[in-house]
């Protein structure tokens, strides 16, 4: 039987998209800040929630994404209060308050599969989840798949495959699962769902994923071990109590990776400060490098990093299939640099890319074709062939349609910004979902943006 429309039930919004334009122009030296990392506030929240006592949170990050996190675990029970630079947050202890409205995730895939796992068994609270236009179409079978084999209960659209989602809490039970898809935020949602059941849940990667929740979850007093052989990586959990900390969350690195291709292709040197770059988070770096690129990196008192990028000569690459989980983000900016490198550059194993908040293999090669930037489908990606003028005559004016995806309409921003002329980035109001303040820092590196 099909299910009707809850995407209209919900309350599911499809956003109208604004403009950005940028002017290319003269790029100068500058140093720039960015978010404090997504993947990482994402989690300090969800663990202050689960955690007895309170936990003082610095750093943590002000995009909407980050934001629809911080209205979740509110709405279970947490208590925050936010001066400028901390949140200190009052956990539950585990006992969550069921809300009595619906918890909306706005476009953000890794709250909307954590906070499953973490629902999941949390007994008598029964939760509705839904989130944006993109969300309703991002594969969830991959969650709930494993997460019902530990005994829960979801359900949702289209055989449980797709938000919106109901999710009762029931007893779980641990189990072994290895993983067929690499993926940080499936691992992370197992790992939320066996800190609450009977018995050790192990989670086997054969290839690694960012290792954020495991490297968090210890911090919350959680009982989590990690065995690494090199051919496979395994995360044992077990029931666990967990209790307050305080947490500094660094800069985001994903966000870096666009004002670090600014440097490499641009005509001055770009710093960015207080920048991640743990496990499986500094792949965009090792590719540019690779590719040509000068950068310098310095690890800071704090244990984050400082990196300068200069302008490069840049020459194609192959990326992937090997390593891909940790830099997927950081496609559609490396497919940017590409277009400034001599030669072809091929993208391998990045499938993924067609579930994130557009089909971004195909919004990807549309925004360089705006440019003059030849691009084709391959096997299991795409490749770009760069070293083509971007500031011929017939592009002096170009217009880019983002597709709502930040991370397209940010990468079209960079490459606009070393062309000649105007380009025109629709659906630009997508930007803040993951670093509010994007062309404010865009315009201290001599920029023209106007919104």
């Amino acid at each position: 039987m099909e299910l009707p429309d809850v995407r209209r039930i919900f309350g599911v919004k499809h956003p109208d998209g604004a403009e950005l334009v940028v002017h290319g122009g003269h790029i100068h030296a500058a140093s720039v800040n960015v978010p404090g990392d997504k993947s990482i506030s994402h989690r300090a929240l969800l663990f202050g929630l689960l955690a007895q006592g309170t936990s003082r949170i610095q750093g943590l990050s002000r995009a909407d994404d980050v934001n629809a996190t911080r209205a979740a675990v509110a709405s279970l029970g947490a208590k925050l209060d936010e001066s400028e630079y901390e949140l200190s947050i009052t956990g539950t202890g585990g006992s969550l308050t069921e809300p009595d409205h619906v918890i909306n995730v706005g476009n953000s895939g890794t709250l909307l599969r954590l906070i499953s796992g973490l629902l999941a068994p949390r007994v008598g609270v029964t939760v509705f989840l839904t989130g944006d236009a993109s969300i309703v179409r991002r594969p969830m079978a991959r969650v709930v798949e494993p997460l019902t084999a530990m005994g829960a209960y979801i359900l949702g659209r289209q055989e449980n495959r797709f938000a919106p989602l109901v999710v009762q809490g029931r007893e779980l039970t641990g189990i072994t699962y290895s993983m067929s898809t690499p993926s940080a935020q499936v691992k992370s949602a197992i790992i939320l769902a066996g800190l609450a059941a009977d018995g050790e849940t192990a989670i086997i990667e054969s290839t690694p994923t960012r290792a954020h929740t495991e490297e968090m979850a210890p911090l919350f007093g959680a009982r989590l071990q990690v065995e690494d052989d090199g051919a496979s990586r395994v995360v044992h959990v077990e029931r666990s109590d967990l209790s307050a900390c305080d947490f500094v969350v660094p800069g985001d690195p994903s966000a870096a990776a666009f004002f670090v291709v600014l440097g490499l292709i641009g005509e001055s040197p770009v710093t960015v400060d207080n920048v991640y770059l743990g496990a499986e988070r500094d792949g965009f770096v090792k590719v540019l490098r690779a590719m040509g690129g000068r950068i310098e990196v310095s690890r800071l008192p704090s244990g984050a990093h400082s990196i300068t990028a200069r302008p490069s000569e840049l020459t194609g690459t192959v990326v992937g299939p090997e390593g891909v989980p940790g830099l997927i983000d950081e496609v559609p900016i490396l497919a940017v640099a590409a277009a400034k490198a001599r030669g072809a550059t091929t993208f391998l194993g990045v499938e993924e890319l067609r579930h994130k908040e557009s089909d971004r293999i195909a919004t990807t090669m549309e925004m360089l074709a705006a440019f003059g930037v030849e691009s084709a489908e391959v096997e299991s990606g795409f490749r770009v062939w760069g070293g083509v003028p971007v500031d011929l005559a017939r592009h002096m004016q170009r217009s880019v349609d983002s597709h709502m995806d930040h991370r397209i309409a940010m990468s079209a921003a960079i490459l606009g910004a070393v062309s000649k002329g105007e380009t025109r980035i629709v659906g630009a109001d997508s930007v803040p979902t993951s670093f509010p303040g994007f062309s404010a820092q865009l315009a201290r590196c001599g920029v023209e943006v106007r919104a």
